[in-house]
């Protein structure tokens, strides 16, 4: 159901003020329904947003029936980009619940209800004088308030891992042994001599040798990209890569404009390999 500021369901039901309302006029009079949500990504599993909700409800009839368990708190969830549509229900008047990531992109809808979870007759002191003490015959499933859609937009980068911002290429004028990076593409261009390309390649499938390609490439790599994100925020405008760092740096609340801690926060976006190396006895255990 889309939310309509101009639809009546035939009984009393409570709304979101809107600008330009008389609040005074509406069903319920001087009441409101606009919970409070809160999506952002779950820090403990990042395929996951997590959405919280506090409904604030201050409707006396329709607090008394949610406590009673005879309605419900009913939100449901948008993505017209993916068409993606799903809903949850709650009795209780605060909670969270988690939304698959993989399946949402660009814009998020979500639109809260109070629904009738049997039927029920609905009557009230609250509401506005022009139902006199009429009561309400509903059925179950029936809305009791719609709140108006909140929108939210999320970036891609935020779910990318570190990891995927490089792309190595062969370039035999660099040094084996050595490497050389490029940050003028939408992806960091790491290049090594090619009796390197193909050992680098190697390690990274394997679990415990990749800990030591990320911390003697990718750490020292990703503080230049620290380095040059400091000097140009407005690169993550439009570089892919930067825009992954920052999301990365939002989302673990790492404070990226600290020129004494490039080091640490490398080692916190790439999930703190020297520790997981140190953790083997610094030895490449297979």
């Amino acid at each position: 159901m889309k939310f309509d500021r101009e639809k009546s369901f035939g009984y009393p039901t409570l709304r979101t003020f809107l600008e330009g309302d008389d609040i005074t006029l509406m069903d319920y009079p001087n009441k409101n329904f606009d919970p409070d949500l809160k999506l952002e990504i779950d820090a403990n599993n990042p395929q996951f947003l997590k959405l919280s909700y506090e409904v604030g409800l201050r409707v006396k009839v329709l607090t008394k029936m949610v406590d009673k368990k005879q309605a419900r708190f009913h939100f449901k969830v948008e993505c017209p980009s993916t068409f993606f549509c799903e809903s949850a229900s709650f009795f209780n008047h605060e909670g969270e619940f988690k939304l698959p990531a993989d399946k949402l992109k660009e814009k998020i809808e979500i639109t809260p209800f109070i629904i009738a979870e049997e039927n029920l007759s609905l009557s009230s002191d609250e509401f506005h004088e022009d139902f006199g003490d009429i009561k309400f015959d509903v059925s179950k499933g029936a809305v009791l308030a719609i709140g108006r859609p909140t929108e939210y937009y999320i970036s891609r980068e935020q779910f990318r891992s570190v990891r995927s911002i490089f792309d190595f290429n062969k370039n035999d004028d660099v040094k084996p042994g050595d490497f050389r990076i490029r940050t003028d593409e939408q992806y960091v261009v790491v290049e090594v001599h090619s009796s390197i390309y193909e050992k680098v390649r190697i390690a990274e499938a394997d679990r415990s040798a990749r800990l030591f390609i990320l911390n003697s490439l990718y750490v020292p790599v990703v503080m230049q990209l620290l380095y040059e994100l400091k000097q140009d925020p407005d690169l993550a405008e439009n570089k892919r890569w930067a825009a992954t760092l920052v999301a990365k740096a939002s989302l673990k609340s790492i404070n990226i404009e600290d020129d004494n801690a490039f080091a640490s926060n490398a080692q916190s976006l790439l999930e703190m390999p020297f520790a997981k190396l140190a953790q083997n006895g610094f030895r490449n255990v297979r």
